[in-house]
């Protein structure tokens, strides 16, 4: 009994050991968590509180205008915000994304969502036209360098430096370290810290509180996986088609580029080598906590599940596949019983 007892201590410590494991790499990898920490560090300088009033003023004296039908109709959807709270988000976010000059239309789409506009392409152009109305007040620079180049932004503002190596970390959240909580609603997440995230995609128009397949969701989140550390030890993961043509079309006449093309061909290299560094920080992570870990799971509003995962997916492409391996083994038996009646 004793023996039953302190084995039973010893799984319950490593539960919980694991469960604040999880914690802390939610915590320390969650945009979200660190994106309301970039706001509240901000609203603790007055400074910073009065640009947004100012701020706040502005986008006001631009809504009251007089716009023609479709212009006003995208103007009259931010009328139900708080229009105060909405330049927080989108400053903290530029602070974040914008260390160095970004196209604008790309920090736009980054923003949109908080619109809750129906119609993407909408929520967009406005959402530039925001940011264009906040710029006269100075927390980031709007530079459009040639006629043949795009609007850019730059933040001005700097971080703490300790929320700025937090910044630097944030990435989309990695697998699970232990098994998911169990979901038992539309609005509930596997995730340790996570609250309120719906498990229908398609941001807030996809939501409803219909019934939706939860069991097959938590038997989903159920299968645990591992890394295949020898075939990520021994095969790189290389650009997509897309990425790759774009680099080498440049790269072949690079003499005659413009400074704004070497610039987006710098980019795309940069954001290339980002994301790999950003792949193999989550491969390390989940090797070095067991090489056991879980996926969650959303719907589309048809039904369909999706892996939530970027840096690893059962869903992603030819590499992400492979890198992956389910972590209970199971002998397959009547395998050649089956090709002898194939034949």
């Amino acid at each position: 009994m004793n023996m039953a007892i302190t084995q039973k201590n010893i799984n319950l410590a490593n539960f919980v050991r694991k469960v604040r494991k999880q914690k802390e790499i939610e915590s320390l990898f969650n945009e979200k968590t660190i994106h309301r920490m970039v706001i509240e560090e901000l609203q603790q300088e007055l400074e910073f509180r009065e640009d947004v009033s100012k701020a706040t003023a502005l986008v006001h004296d631009w809504m009251s205008q007089q716009y023609h039908k479709s212009k006003q109709a995208r103007i009259d959807c931010l009328k139900v915000l708080d229009i105060e709270q909405l330049i927080w988000e989108i400053i903290a976010t530029i602070t974040m994304q914008c260390k160095s000059p970004i196209p604008l239309v790309n920090v736009a789409s980054m923003c949109c969502h908080r619109l809750k506009m129906a119609d993407q392409g909408a929520a967009i152009h406005t959402m530039a036209e925001l940011i264009a109305v906040i710029a006269d007040v100075d927390f980031y620079i709007l530079e459009k360098k040639t006629k043949a180049s795009s609007v850019t932004v730059q933040t001005l503002i700097e971080l703490s430096e300790e929320l700025e190596e937090r910044a630097q970390h944030a990435q989309f959240l990695p697998p699970m370290i232990h098994k998911p909580r169990t979901l038992r609603s539309n609005r509930h997440s596997g995730y340790a810290t996570v609250r309120g995230d719906s498990l229908i995609l398609g941001g807030y128009q996809n939501h409803h509180d219909g019934e939706i397949s939860l069991d097959v969701l938590n038997t989903q989140n159920r299968n645990a996986y591992e890394i295949d550390v020898d075939f990520i030890s021994t095969v790189e993961e290389q650009p997509s088609k897309s990425t790759r043509e774009f680099i080498e079309d440049l790269e072949e006449d690079y003499d005659n580029l413009s400074r704004e093309e070497k610039r987006m061909l710098q980019m795309e290299k940069d954001n290339w080598e980002h994301y790999k560094y950003q792949c193999y920080l989550t491969y390390a992570l989940m090797i070095h906590h067991g090489n056991k870990f879980y996926f969650n799971h959303k719907i589309d509003k048809r039904g369909r599940i999706y892996t939530y995962g970027y840096h690893l997916n059962p869903q992603g492409n030819e590499f992400k596949k492979a890198t992956l391996n389910f972590a209970h083994k199971e002998h397959v038996s009547g395998v050649e019983d089956f090709l002898a009646g194939c034949k």
